[in-house]
C-alpha cells in the first residue's frame, strides 16, 4: 500500500503538476503547439499507467466471464447461440431512431423476376469456403442480448428466404414504376426502425418497376430496383462489396481497391513503428475522443426521426481525377472538402452560424480483409474540418493536410483496437462508450467495381446508392460509393439537426462544391456529371 501511494504521490507532483502547467502555459500564453502536444501525451500516458492495473483487472474478469458463458451456452444450446466477437458488437447498438441498419440501393436493366432473386440468394446462402464452412451463415441468425451479452442465435429450420427477400412495401408486379423520390419515402418509413428480434436481420426488398424522373433513350429499357437493408452487426460495408463481387454479380469486376489485396499489408517495420506510437500516443487518442466538446448548430441532442434521405448526380471519377491532379490533393480529399462546404452552405443559407471547424467521424476499412466472409473491419476515428474557410480551394488544402495527419497518428489503429476491447463487453458498457463518440459527421466512403456488372444472369446494374446508420448526436450521414467510373454522395439527415427541406440544399451544395473546383482545374461542369439529364429527388 505504501509503495502503491508513493507511485501515485509521484505521479501527481513530478508528472500532473508540471505537465499541466506546460499544458496551459503553451496553449494559452505562448501558444506553442508542439509543447502542447508534448504536455498532453504526459498527462493521457500517466493516467493510463494509473489506470491500468484497474482495466487490466476489468478486462481480465470480463474475459473469464465470457469464457465461463461460451461454455455454459456450447452445453445449453449446442451452437445454437454464441457470443458476438467484440468489432461486431460494437456496432449492435439498435433502437428507434438510433438504427444500426446501413442501406443500398441497385438500379438494374432487365424485367423483374423475384422468384428468380430469391434462388440466388438462396443458393449464396448454401455456399461454402475454402475452410468447409458456409461463408454467409450468420445470415440465418438473429442478433439478440443475451446474458448481458450481444450473442448470435441460429434461426435453424425457422429460417424461409421469403422473409428476407421480397417486394418492398406490399407492392407487387403491376406496381407503377417508383422513381428514386418515391424509393426514398419509403426508405424513409423504415430506416428509423430497428428490425424485429425474431427474424434476421437483413432483407433484401425488391421495387419491381423503377424510372428515373426523366425519360432519355438510355432508360428506354425496363429497369427494377432492390434495397439492401443490412445490420451493421452482421457485416462492414466492404463486406457487402465483397458479397456483390463474388457471389451476387454474375462474375467478378475489376476493383477500384481490392479489399483481399495483400499488397494492403504492412511490413513489418511499419507495423513495429505503428504500435510504438500507438504505445505512446494511443492513450491521448483515447482521451481526445472521450473529452471532445463538438457544439455546433448542427450537433446537439440524441436524434429522435424521422429521417430524410437523397442522392447526388453522379460524379465522374475522371473528373475528380483531373481536380486532385491540378490541385496536388486526392480524389478522397476532393469528396470530404466537398461534403463539408456542403454543410457550411446549408448554414450561410439558413442564416446559421457556420462552425469554424467540426468533426466528421469518418469510417476506415483496415485492409487487406483475410477472406470475404461477413465481418466487421473498420474504425472511425475523428476528422476536423474547417468548413470556416472562405474558399473551396483553402478548404480542400485544408481537408487534405486532416487526411494526411489522420493517417500518420495512431488514432486509427488505437480506435480499431479500442471498439474491439469495448466490444467484448456487456452491452451496457458498450453503450456508456458509444455515448461518449461526439462528432457532427459520419463518413462513409466504399469503393466499388470500377467496371459496370451484370446480376441474375445477364440483367445490368446501371447504379447503386449506400446510405450508412447514423446514431447519438451525429445528426448527419454523408456516404460515397464509386460504381463503373462514377461517384454517387448520399445524404441522411434527422429531424433534429434540420428539416426535411434541408437536404436538397446539401445536395446542391455538394454539386456546386465539385463544380467549382472542377472550374479552378480547367474542368468543364459538363465533364463533372454523368447523368446531368436525371432530376435528383428527396423524400418529403
Amino acid at each position: 500500500m505504501a509503495t502503491l501511494l508513493s507511485a501515485v504521490s509521484f505521479t501527481l507532483t513530478r508528472l500532473y503538476l508540471p505537465a499541466t502547467c506546460t499544458w496551459i502555459f503553451s496553449r494559452y500564453v505562448i501558444k506553442a503547439p508542439p509543447l502542447a502536444l508534448g504536455a498532453e501525451v504526459v498527462l493521457a500516458l500517466a493516467t493510463f499507467t494509473l489506470l491500468s492495473p484497474i482495466i487490466a483487472t476489468l478486462v481480465g474478469l470480463n474475459l473469464l466471464v465470457r469464457l465461463v458463458l461460451s461454455a455454459y451456452l456450447r452445453v445449453t444450446t449446442g451452437k445454437r447461440i454464441t457470443i458476438m466477437e467484440g468489432r461486431d458488437a460494437f456496432v449492435s447498438h439498435d433502437e428507434y431512431a438510433n438504427s444500426c441498419n446501413h442501406y443500398s440501393l441497385y438500379v438494374i436493366e432487365g424485367k423483374c423476376d423475384l422468384e428468380k432473386i430469391r434462388r440466388k440468394f438462396s443458393s449464396i446462402l448454401e455456399q461454402k469456403g475454402a475452410d468447409g464452412e458456409i461463408v454467409y451463415n450468420r445470415l440465418k441468425c438473429r442478433i439478440i442480448r443475451h446474458l448481458t451479452y450481444y450473442c448470435w442465435s441460429h434461426v435453424g429450420s425457422a429460417f424461409k428466404i421469403e422473409n428476407h427477400v421480397k417486394y418492398f412495401s406490399n407492392m407487387g408486379p403491376s406496381t407503377p414504376a417508383l422513381t428514386p423520390a418515391d424509393i426514398f419515402s419509403e426508405m424513409q418509413a423504415i430506416y428509423d426502425h430497428p428490425f424485429p428480434q425474431d427474424k434476421s436481420p437483413w432483407e433484401i426488398l425488391v421495387v419491381p418497376n423503377f424510372t428515373y424522373e426523366t425519360t432519355t433513350s438510355n432508360l428506354s429499357a425496363s429497369h427494377y430496383a432492390f434495397i439492401v437493408r443490412m445490420h451493421h452487426g452482421v457485416m462492414d460495408g466492404i463486406s457487402a462489396g465483397n458479397a456483390l463481387q463474388y457471389y451476387i454479380a454474375d462474375a467478378p469486376s475489376k476493383l477500384t481497391v481490392d479489399p483481399l489485396c495483400p499488397s494492403h499489408a504492412w511490413s513489418w517495420s511499419k507495423t513495429v513503428l505503428g504500435y510504438l506510437q500507438l504505445a505512446i500516443m494511443g492513450p491521448r487518442s483515447f482521451f481526445k475522443v472521450l473529452f471532445l466538446d463538438e457544439t455546433n448548430c448542427f450537433h446537439g441532442p440524441e436524434l429522435t426521426g424521422p429521417k430524410t434521405l437523397s442522392w447526388s448526380k453522379q460524379v465522374s471519377v475522371d473528373a475528380l481525377r483531373l481536380i486532385k491532379e491540378s490541385t496536388h490533393t486526392s480524389v478522397t480529399a476532393v469528396l470530404v472538402s466537398a461534403l463539408g462546404g456542403s454543410v457550411r452552405g446549408l448554414a450561410l443559407k439558413k442564416g446559421l452560424p457556420v462552425p469554424s471547424t467540426l468533426h466528421a467521424f469518418p469510417t476506415i476499412g483496415i485492409l487487406p480483409f483475410p477472406d470475404v466472409k461477413p465481418r466487421n473491419r473498420f474504425t472511425m476515428a475523428l476528422l476536423p474540418l474547417r468548413i470556416g474557410l472562405e474558399s473551396s480551394l483553402e478548404r480542400l488544402k485544408s481537408a487534405e493536410s486532416a487526411l494526411k495527419a489522420l493517417l500518420r497518428s495512431p488514432d486509427v489503429l488505437t480506435n480499431y483496437h479500442l471498439m474491439e476491447i469495448f466490444g467484448v463487453f456487456p452491452v451496457p458498457v458498450i453503450n456508456f462508450f458509444l455515448e461518449k463518440c461526439h462528432a457532427t459527421l459520419l463518413l462513409s466512403n466504399v469503393p466499388g467495381p470500377a467496371e459496370k456488372a451484370t446480376i441474375f444472369g445477364g440483367d445490368k446494374i446501371v447504379d447503386i446508392g449506400i446510405w450508412a446508420p447514423i446514431q447519438l448526436g451525429m445528426s448527419i450521414g454523408m456516404s460515397l460509393f464509386s460504381y463503373g467510373g462514377a461517384v454517387r454522395a448520399t445524404v441522411v439527415l434527422d429531424k433534429t439537426a434540420g428539416s426535411a427541406e434541408d437536404v436538397p440544399t446539401i445536395i446542391e451544395e455538394f454539386e456546386k462544391e465539385i463544380v467549382n473546383l472542377a472550374r479552378q482545374a480547367g474542368v468543364s461542369a459538363e465533364q463533372v456529371f454523368k447523368d446531368d439529364v436525371q432530376i435528383r429527388a428527396v423524400a418529403s
